[in-house]
C-alpha cells in the first residue's frame, strides 16, 4: 500500500470511529479499533479479488503429448507472401489478457483487410529446403520473439532475382506451410518481416542445385502464430 493512500485511509478511519463511538455511546478505542479492521480488511479483499479476478482469465492446463501423434518437420513446397504496405488491417493473435487458453496467444484467427485487388501470393520452395523458425531473444525482463522464415527457389532465372531485388527493403509478410498443414505467418502489423540473408549460387558441380537461398525475419512480441484460416490468393478465387 503507498504512503499517502495509507495515512488517507487511516485518517477515514479515525473519522469514521469517533462518529461511530459518539452515536452509539461505545468506547472510542472500540470504534477507532473496528473501523481502522474493516478499512484494511476491505482494501486487502480488494486487491486480492482484482488479482483473483485477472488470474482466472487464463486456464492453466496441462500440456500432453499424445503417444504416436504425427510430427513431421519441414515445409510443404508452397508458401505464401505479401506486401505489408497491401494490408489495410492487420489480423494478430489475442491481447495477452484477453486470452482464455494457450491456443489463443499463438493463434491468428482471420485474415489481413486488404487493400482492394491485392492479397496473398504464392512462391514455390524445394522440399526439405525450407523452416519456419522462432528463438526468444532479449535480456532479463525485456523478452520478445524474432521470427524467421528460409527458403529455396531452385533455378537461376531473372525472375527470382528481381522479386530479391524488390523486396531486400521492403516491409513484408510471409506464411510458411509446415508438413501438417499449420501455416506459420511471420511478421506483423508493427514488425514487418525483412530480409535477412540471401544467396544465389550456380553451384560449383554439374549434379549442384543451383538457386536462390532465402531468409526473411521480424521481431516480434510473439512465437510465429499459426493462420486458422484459408488463404485468399490475389490472382485467383483459390484458396489454400
Amino acid at each position: 500500500m503507498k504512503p499517502l493512500k495509507t495515512i488517507v485511509l487511516l485518517l477515514a478511519a479515525v473519522l469514521i470511529g469517533t462518529a461511530f463511538s459518539l452515536a452509539t455511546g461505545a468506547p472510542l478505542a472500540l470504534g477507532l479499533l473496528g473501523s481502522v479492521a474493516t478499512a484494511f480488511a476491505a482494501h486487502t479483499f480488494g486487491m486480492r479479488s482484482a488479482t483473483a479476478g485477472a488470474l482466472s482469465v487464463m486456464t492453466l492446463a496441462n500440456l500432453v503429448w499424445g503417444d504416436g501423434d504425427d510430427n513431421m518437420g519441414g515445409l510443404r513446397t508452397k508458401a505464401y507472401w505479401c506486401m505489408h504496405s497491401e494490408v489495410e488491417v492487420h489480423a494478430a493473435p489475442v491481447a495477452r489478457a484477453d486470452a482464455t487458453n494457450y491456443a489463443q496467444l499463438a493463434t491468428v484467427a482471420s485474415d489481413h483487410t486488404f487493400v482492394s485487388g491485392k492479397g496473398w501470393k504464392s512462391i514455390y520452395t524445394t522440399e526439405d529446403t525450407g523452416m519456419v523458425e522462432s528463438t526468444l531473444q532479449g535480456e532479463l525482463d525485456g523478452k520478445s520473439w524474432v521470427n524467421k522464415i528460409k527458403l529455396f527457389f531452385p533455378g537461376g532465372k531473372q525472375q527470382i532475382a528481381g522479386f530479391l531485388r524488390w523486396t531486400h527493403n521492403a516491409g513484408l509478410y510471409f506464411i510458411g506451410v509446415d508438413a501438417e498443414g499449420s501455416k506459420r505467418m511471420v511478421g506483423s502489423e508493427h514488425w514487418p518481416a525483412k530480409a535477412l540473408a540471401h544467396t544465389i549460387s550456380t553451384t560449383e558441380t554439374a549434379a549442384g542445385r543451383k538457386g536462390a537461398t532465402m531468409e526473411f525475419q521480424a521481431s516480434s512480441p510473439w512465437p510465429a502464430p499459426i493462420v486458422t484460416v484459408s488463404i485468399d490468393l490475389e490472382d485467383d478465387s483459390a484458396s489454400a
